[in-house]
C-alpha cells in the first residue's frame, strides 16, 4: 500500500472525559477510635455522661477538647441529643412554678411579693444556663 491510504485514514479519538471532580471534603466526623479499658472505667465514663446528659462519645470528645484546649464546632456539637437529666428538668420546674407565683404576684395587689419568686427562679436558671449543677 502507498502512503497516501494511509494519510487518508482519520484516526479515531477518544470523547473526551470531562474533568474529574477534586474530592468532596468529608463533613462531620470521619475518623473512628477504639479504645480499649476496664468495665470500670467505661462504667465511670457512662454515669458521667448520663449525668451531664451527653452519649458516651460526646462526653469523651468534649473532654479531650478541653484537655487539649483546643475549639471545633462539629466535635463539641456531636452526638446524639439525649434526654435531659431528671435532676435538671426538676429544676426548671420548679423556675416555672417560682415564675408563675411571681406572675400572679406582679398581677395582684402586691407586686412586692413577686420579686422574691423571681429570685428563687434566676438562682435555679443561671447555674443551668451556663452548665453547672442545679442547686
Amino acid at each position: 500500500m502507498s502512503d497516501q491510504v494511509y494519510r487518508a485514514i482519520i484516526p479515531i479519538r477518544p470523547v473526551p472525559r470531562p474533568p474529574a471532580r477534586p474530592p468532596t471534603p468529608k463533613r462531620g466526623l470521619h475518623v473512628r477510635l477504639v479504645v480499649r479499658m476496664s468495665g470500670g472505667l467505661s462504667t465511670a465514663i457512662a454515669g458521667a455522661a448520663r449525668g451531664e446528659g451527653l452519649t458516651v462519645g460526646a462526653w469523651v470528645r468534649r473532654q479531650l477538647l478541653d484537655r487539649l484546649g483546643m475549639q471545633s464546632d462539629a466535635d463539641a456539637r456531636s452526638g446524639r441529643p439525649v434526654r435531659m437529666p431528671e435532676a435538671h428538668q426538676a429544676a426548671i420546674a420548679a423556675a416555672l412554678r417560682n415564675l408563675a407565683a411571681a406572675s400572679a404576684a406582679a398581677q395582684s395587689d402586691d407586686p412586692a411579693s413577686a420579686i422574691p419568686a423571681i429570685q428563687a427562679a434566676r438562682a435555679i436558671l443561671v447555674p443551668l444556663a451556663l452548665g453547672r449543677p442545679a442547686p
